[in-house]
């Protein structure tokens, strides 16, 4: 702490305050509770809405159960350093993790007038929520991608979110493969666990056109295998008209075999498909 009037808005007669403070973060076991307490040495009524035990030195009120708010210049400064720790965690844990450090991150949408926000939920404390945590994490390079070593920036927007059959594919077959697509431009995050992190950073989604080249050159390789073919077909339901002929060529297109029970895949064949009625998709 080297802020002179946050250190002497908290010195009384009665004690001398200290300028080496300390904000200890605890991560702890994966499969616990999903909330912690606050800690100022011991608990506070507040609750952490991540998987992280805090320890900070808050000024609180006389009952020691809550941050003081009155006197600011001080609980301003441990609260942005606490924040400085939460990203410390991120960062510390990245690479092992990869989105799996999304946890440690907590918005909610709201909408003022027709537009939706995103805000800061990591708290039931609206003084702690009230930091602007996110404008940190988008200039912060957190986003993690195909490329190892490389973690976008949100607000760079040089990385992207693939659809889900574009992720699976990139997750099985060799970068050679990636038919011209950067690994440094996918954003390594499958499914909607962390979709509220995502969509707060701004993260933008990959175009059809930037997706359907890796799609068309592996769809009829992967087509039998069951977690890529309905992902295949949900990213196939918006293909724009100008790639509806492209289409037609590759032999995806599930149709009753010469032998029970079986399934085999065809392309296009006009006039020669016909739909069951009652049949699912497969």
């Amino acid at each position: 702490m080297t802020d002179e009037n946050a250190l002497k808005e908290r010195r009384n007669g009665t004690r001398a305050i200290t300028s080496d403070q300390t904000i200890v973060c605890f991560v702890p076991e994966r499969g616990g509770l999903s909330d912690y307490a606050l800690y100022n040495g011991l608990p506070t009524k507040h609750r952490i809405k991540i998987p992280l035990v805090i320890d900070a030195p808050f000024a609180l009120t006389t009952s020691r159960e809550e941050i003081e708010t009155d006197s600011s210049a001080w609980n301003n400064i441990v609260r942005r350093e606490l924040y400085s720790a939460v990203l410390d965690v991120i960062h510390a844990l990245k690479e092992e993790e990869r989105a799996k450090i999304f946890r440690f991150t907590r918005f909610v949408p709201r909408f003022q007038g027709n537009i939706r926000v995103y805000v800061n939920d990591i708290s039931d404390c609206s003084y702690l929520t009230a930091y602007d945590f996110l404008s940190v994490l988008k200039a912060s390079p957190i986003l993690p991608t195909f490329e190892k070593n490389v973690f976008g920036v949100p607000k760079n927007k040089a990385a992207y979110r693939f659809p889900d059959a574009a992720t699976i594919l990139f997750k099985r077959v060799s970068t050679s493969e990636y038919a011209g697509i950067s690994p440094s431009s996918i954003i390594d995050v499958e499914g909607t666990d962390y979709e509220a992190a995502l969509n707060a950073l701004e993260c933008a989604s990959a175009s059809f056109s930037q997706a359907f080249p890796i799609i068309a050159r592996h769809a009829e390789r992967f087509i039998r295998q069951v977690e890529f073919r309905p992902k295949l077909y949900e990213f196939l339901q918006d293909t724009p008209y100008e790639y509806k002929e492209q289409l037609k060529q590759y032999a995806i297109i599930p149709v009753y075999g010469r032998e029970p029970e079986k399934i085999e895949y065809i392309h296009w064949k006009n006039d020669s498909i016909f739909v069951k009625k009652g049949a699912v998709t497969l």
